[in-house]
């Protein structure tokens, strides 16, 4: 059965597919990092629905399991703006 996606939901997916589009465009190949935080950035200087800020880790130092403990290092943060479809490493 496929269900439509809560709004909630679609934006965030949104956010995070622009993020890895963004991490691309640098260079940085995307498919070898896991998202592990999405934040809709609701307060602050740049506080607003549209942004987002999207945090990425490397995948190999993420075990598979319960068992192991994550690496250290390996992450990329993107800030993204998905009205204006742009976004940049901080």
């Amino acid at each position: 059965m496929v269900s439509e996606r809560p709004a909630a939901v679609a934006a965030a997916l949104d956010a995070a597919t622009l993020a890895t589009e963004v991490l691309a465009q640098a260079g940085v190949r995307a498919e070898a990092f896991r998202v592990i935080a999405i934040e809709n950035l609701l307060k602050g200087r740049d506080a607003s629905a549209v942004m987002w800020r999207v945090t990425f880790k490397l995948a190999a130092v993420i075990p598979a399991g319960r068992e192991g403990k994550v690496g250290k290092g390996g992450e990329h943060v993107v800030e993204v703006d998905t009205e204006r479809r742009s976004g940049r490493l901080v």
